[in-house]
Formats: structure tokens, C-alpha cells, sequence
């Protein structure tokens, strides 16, 4: 059976994977951190003008990685918010040896989106990178993801935007691509999946970013 997620494939690069693809999935996980980071800095500046706060002000305290991968990610959000408990999920058990040596106190699992190891309301951010492409089903993922997030927490995927043709073409050749997802398709699997899409934007590098809530609590849709 073919392997939609590349699982073999990761496990084969994990020891090289972040010297290969650290410098990308950078980028990635800076979008991601700096989605929460300015969020919280709307949430400070409107109580500032005597209105509402609202929770996403607070730093996260339990920090749940779909894909976490080598745990770059968890690591990165670590620096920003280091009292918060971190967790990850992976389908690729080479990846999460890494992560773990690499964040030894992480709650860390082999498993995949569809099926997280974690509590209903458990986590009050949820982190994906370079992985929605990968999963099996996006809107059972991402069902999950609404799942475990907390009612006034924030869901933040960031993947690779669809490629060019010719881009496509390498990716087909080297048996190394798969269904990429537009704004649109990101868009209408947030809101079957329970949630509601405050962001979904292209950005700098290639990626597209998805800030969410869940949808029955969601407060305000992102400005634009």
C-alpha cells in the first residue's frame, strides 16, 4: 500500500533531517510562533483600551505539535514560552527518537493527526508544520485538532502552498509529491472539522497559515 504520509522516507532522513530541511521548516515554525505572538499582542493592546481581555492573551500553558517531526518546533516554542508543557505526535518512530533526545521532558507519541493521544480541551495551542499535507485524512486531523484545543485556544497549521508546474513535475519525478491544499481547500476543511477560520493566508516562502478557533467559541475573524 502506498504510503501517503511518507513515513518511511522520514524515517530514513531522520538523523540528517534537520540539516537537510531545518533552514525551510524555519521558516515555517517562525510563521507559526509569530501568528501566536501577535495575537496575544491584539488581545494586550484592546485591554489596554478598556475592553474585554481575552484569554489568548496568557501564555500558552500546554502545547500540542501535529508532525512534530525532530521537535524543532516544540523547541522553538520552548524558548518563547518555556512554562509550557509540551506534546507532540509523529507517525515516523525514528523522528520522535529524535525529538526525544532532544526535549527529554516532552510528552512525546508515535501516532498520526487523525488519532491524537490527547485529552478532549487538553491544550490550549495547537501547532502544525510541513505536515497537513501528509496526513491521511485533513479534516479528520483537523478534527482532532478541534478536539483538544481548549474553547478560547488557537489552532495555527502552516504548510507549503500548492507548487508551480514545473516545481510539481520535479516533486512527481523524485516520487516525493503529494496533494497540495489551496487557501479554499484549508478554508472549507477548517469549518467541517469544527473550526472556524479567523486567518487563512499565503505568505512569505511559499506557505500558506491557518488561524483557528474552535468554532463554537469563536470571538472575532482575523483583520485583514
Amino acid at each position: 500500500m502506498r504510503d501517503p504520509g511518507f513515513v518511511d522516507v522520514f524515517n530514513r532522513e531522520a538523523d540528517v533531517y534537520d540539516e537537510r530541511h531545518g533552514a525551510t521548516c524555519g521558516v515555517a515554525h517562525n510563521l507559526a510562533i509569530e501568528a501566536v505572538i501577535a495575537r496575544s499582542k491584539k488581545a494586550r493592546s484592546e485591554e489596554d483600551r478598556g475592553k474585554e481581555a481575552r484569554s489568548e492573551e496568557e501564555e500558552p500553558r500546554h502545547i500540542v505539535d501535529i508532525g512534530c517531526g525532530t521537535g524543532a518546533l516544540l523547541e522553538a516554542a520552548h524558548r518563547h514560552w518555556p512554562h509550557a508543557r509540551l506534546s507532540g505526535v509523529d507517525p515516523a518512530d525514528r523522528m520522535i527518537g529524535v525529538a526525544r533526545s532532544r526535549l527529554p521532558g516532552a510528552d512525546l507519541h508515535v501516532g498520526t493527526a487523525e488519532r491524537l493521544p490527547f485529552p478532549d480541551r487538553s491544550a490550549d495551542l495547537v501547532l502544525s508544520t510541513t505536515a497537513f499535507n501528509h496526513w491521511s485524512d485533513q479534516r479528520a486531523g483537523l478534527a482532532e485538532a478541534a478536539r483538544v484545543v481548549t474553547p478560547t485556544g488557537l489552532v495555527v497549521v502552516v504548510e507549503h502552498a500548492p507548487p508551480d508546474p514545473a516545481t510539481a513535475v520535479l516533486l512527481t519525478l523524485a516520487g516525493r509529491m503529494v496533494r497540495h491544499h489551496s487557501e479554499h481547500d484549508i478554508t472549507e476543511a477548517a469549518w467541517d472539522a469544527g473550526l472556524a477560520p479567523l486567518s487563512v493566508t499565503t505568505e512569505a516562502g511559499g506557505f500558506l497559515r491557518l488561524i483557528a478557533q474552535p468554532a463554537a467559541t469563536a470571538l472575532w475573524k482575523e483583520p485583514s
